[in-house]
């Protein structure tokens, strides 16, 4: 489901990287977006990070903020363990 949404972030998005941890998952997933293309990679982190972080470069990025917020979101679990939206 992540790489659904970076494959279909805008072509306004010109740059993404960060870092991403799924559930179920003791390694964290380094993430690198470049006009288009993307790249993960797998890392063992050590001291219990825990949150996922992000940062996107583009132009007009007010105008998609939403949309890619939302994708965002439906990427993330819920208490029972499953993704919030499909």
């Amino acid at each position: 489901m992540f790489e659904r949404l970076l494959r279909r972030l805008p072509a306004d998005i010109l740059r993404a990287k960060g870092i991403v941890r799924f559930a179920d998952r003791d390694w964290h997933c380094l993430f690198n977006f470049t006009c288009g293309r993307h790249e993960l990679t797998w890392v063992k982190l050590e001291g219990g990070m825990e949150e996922s972080q992000a940062v996107f470069i583009g132009r007009d990025l007010r105008r998609h903020q939403g949309r890619i917020e939302a994708a965002l979101a439906a990427c993330e679990v819920g208490p029972e363990g499953k993704a919030q939206h499909g």
